[in-house]
């Protein structure tokens, strides 16, 4: 713990974080994802899998990274020959990474981030 009413200690906490974070900091998340494959039809066409993401990022320079949370409603159907197959409606969810951005959260300790994950719906 550190005395928030002295702005010396408060400094230095601050340098001890930047000091711990400085041998490649980085932050990793694991999620589950779908994604269409346009070669398959029916229950096949959305494909389930885990994504690892891996994210360097320098803990002089707060930022944050952007994710949007998707989902996509899906129709299959084939016109070529048709052998009793009915049209097939799915829906699929994935999440994509964007950059990272610099963030105004440098008041530190009351607002400060050295790194940040946004998740957009």
């Amino acid at each position: 713990m550190v005395d928030l009413t002295n702005s010396s200690a408060v400094e230095q906490k601050r340098l001890d974080a930047i000091e711990y974070l400085t041998d490649h900091p980085h932050i990793t998340m694991i999620y589950n994802s779908q994604r269409i494959d346009i070669t398959k039809f029916g229950n096949e066409t959305i494909v389930s899998e885990s994504v690892t993401v891996n994210r360097q990022f320098d803990s002089r320079k707060n930022s944050w990274v952007a994710t949007w949370f998707t989902q996509e409603h899906i129709e299959d159907s084939t016109s070529l020959i048709n052998l009793g197959f009915n049209k097939v409606a799915r829906e699929a969810c994935h999440l994509i990474m964007g950059s990272n951005f610099p963030s105004a959260w440098t008041s530190y300790p009351t607002q400060y981030k050295f790194i940040g994950v946004q998740i957009n719906v």
